[in-house]
């Protein structure tokens, strides 16, 4: 990015508590660099994220997350791509061949509240199934092989403590590329589905993963 480039940069987002469906929240963004009259670094982004009312069983809770996302690049620099591993879609895919300037991402989740309280640890088991689309967005996403993630794990957390929860989880790849591991098992922090907020923040350029 040269001193001299121009950032357009535009965003809608809407969210809120629908009554007995729960709370949704969505977002379109649209931004990029004007350079010597040329368009550069583009980026379009639409999300769309829902959480489930509590639901209560005896003295089990239960609460489902949904996040969709689609995100294109255009006129991106060399190097510059997205990718479905992990954070950035499947989690725990470690496959870093998977990439583009076109990604198509659902994320489910299955939560369920146990009532065990052990040293003021609390434990939720969880079930998740991720499902990412990629491509160089030169011809339709739809007609490019979906990989998918699914599995189940559990999270310890105490909220009189400051770290994350302790999250163990176990996934399968049914249909990953060659050389990469199809079950994956993982010990790691997880900072809790963050729902997002409508403060006001300067402008700040998109990050395309």
């Amino acid at each position: 990015m040269c001193s001299s480039d121009l950032l357009i940069q535009k965003a809608l987002c809407r969210g809120g508590y629908v009554g007995l469906l729960g709370y949704f929240y969505s977002s379109l963004q649209a931004e990029g660099f004007l350079y010597q009259g040329r368009s550069e670094q583009g980026l379009f982004r639409g999300d769309l994220r829902y959480i489930s009312n509590l639901i209560d069983r005896d003295r089990w809770k239960f609460r489902q997350f949904v996040t969709f996302n689609y995100t294109r690049g255009f006129n991106r620099f060399e190097g510059e791509f997205l990718d479905i591993r992990d954070r950035n879609g499947i989690r725990g895919l470690t496959s870093n061949t998977l990439r583009g300037t076109q990604r198509l991402l659902l994320n489910l989740e299955t939560v369920a509240f146990t009532p065990l309280d052990l040293l003021d640890f609390k434990l939720a088991l969880f079930g998740f199934f991720d499902v990412g689309l990629v491509n160089e967005g030169n011809r339709d996403i739809f007609r490019e092989n979906a990989q998918t993630g699914f599995g189940i794990g559990f999270r310890l957390r105490n909220d009189n403590l400051t770290f994350n929860a302790i999250e163990i989880r176990l996934a399968y790849y049914p249909n990953v590329p060659i050389g990469i591991d199809t079950v994956d098992l993982d010990l790691s922090g997880n900072p809790g589905f963050r729902f997002n907020d409508f403060f006001i923040t300067e402008p700040q350029v998109g990050n395309l993963n």
